[in-house]
């Protein structure tokens, strides 16, 4: 991936996203090539001028959504992607000018991917409340779907045509 990021960053430009997942840790080769790698990748990125974010993921013993979101801003971070929609991560960001990615989980692609109206009541409820004052930018649809146990990988396109039309009759497209 590393050798391929600034023919990627060029062709995409702003319309790409690099994840940085799993896999350093548990590389046939040791951790080295996989960390390499990543570093390469990102140099790649900040040399094209691109911008960095962290991900924020909720399944540790961490400070409070409020406390998170000051140690972003005393790092002048910009870019965040959640795995959720939570209620009070969401009010947390609000005001702050920070560019939040929402992701949405694995177990709600059948719901999504069955019926257009659990989308529409999605963004209805847990991202129209909070929006614009929160800056929602992105939405994510899953995280690593072929690798989860109930491998969900046939429903993401058509959970994610359903968002996409949820997000374009609200006119946020």
């Amino acid at each position: 991936m590393a050798w391929k990021a600034e023919y990627l960053l060029e062709l995409f430009r702003d319309d790409s996203i690099l994840r940085f997942g799993g896999g350093t840790l548990e590389h046939p080769w040791d951790n080295a090539p996989g960390a390499i790698a990543k570093r390469a990748t990102l140099e790649a990125c900040i040399c094209k001028g691109s911008t960095v974010g962290v991900c924020y993921g909720r399944n540790a013993d961490l400070p409070t959504p409020d406390k998170v979101v000051q140690l972003i801003q005393l790092h002048n971070i910009k870019n965040v992607r959640i795995y959720d929609s939570n209620i009070q991560v969401l009010k947390a960001f609000a005001n702050t000018g920070i560019e939040l990615m929402i992701g949405i989980s694995n177990l709600d692609f059948l719901p999504f991917a069955q019926f257009q109206s659990n989308a529409d009541t999605w963004l209805k409820n847990s991202i129209l409340p909070y929006y614009p004052a929160t800056k929602i930018t992105y939405t994510t649809v899953g995280a690593e779907v072929t690798e989860a146990p109930n491998n969900v990988s046939a429903l993401v396109v058509p959970a994610m045509q359903n968002i996409f039309t949820a997000i374009r009759k609200a006119g946020l497209h």
